[in-house]
């Protein structure tokens, strides 16, 4: 059985269950993510909704209150890690991936820096799973809470410098799928 490695909020139950995958939080041969801060965001959004501010923390504290969630769960602490740990996974797949176009000062408008690449979305994922998996397309659809360019780019960038590996992590898997 293939087994995908699990991060909160990447919506991996529901690709599981629809593509007879087994989660497991390291040693899976399945790795698909979406952007650290879209996730991170996400979860942090449900849980204020569900338990309230208790700590008195503003949300950009409440953010940056965990570091390399990804990396940290597979046990990487090095960049040379991270190839290994790609050249060993048989499918590598983002849900969805930002990238922020080439821009100057100029050209910066509120909500449009960053943008989803329309290499990588739900749709690619069902496509590319049912072929790796054998499974016909489950066409599993999620709910996306957020667009993503409607984020702060600033409080997104110094999300991604609080996070490097786990950056680091999703540039090693473009690059490799970029071959």
């Amino acid at each position: 059985m293939n087994k995908l490695i699990h991060f909160p909020y990447n919506y991996h139950e529901t690709i599981a269950n629809a593509y007879d995958l087994e989660l497991v939080q390291k040693g899976g041969n399945i790795l698909i993510v979406r952007d650290p801060f879209d996730a991170a965001f996400e979860q942090l959004c449900d849980q204020l909704e569900e338990h309230g501010n208790p700590s008195g923390l503003t949300f950009e504290e409440h953010l940056f209150t965990k570091k390399n969630i990804m990396t940290q769960q597979l046990g990487i602490t090095k960049i040379s890690e991270i190839r290994e740990l790609i050249e060993s996974l048989d499918f590598v797949w983002f849900t969805r991936y930002i990238t922020w176009p080439k821009i100057s000062a100029m050209d910066l408008f509120p909500k449009e820096q960053t943008v989803s690449h329309e290499r990588f979305t739900m749709e690619t994922t069902n496509e590319k799973l049912s072929v790796f998996t054998g499974v016909p397309n489950q066409n599993v659809n999620i709910n996306i809470r957020i667009q993503s360019n409607l984020l702060d780019t600033s409080l997104r960038a110094d999300f991604g410098s609080w996070n490097s590996l786990d950056y680091d992590l999703i540039n090693h898997m473009k690059l490799a799928l970029d071959k």
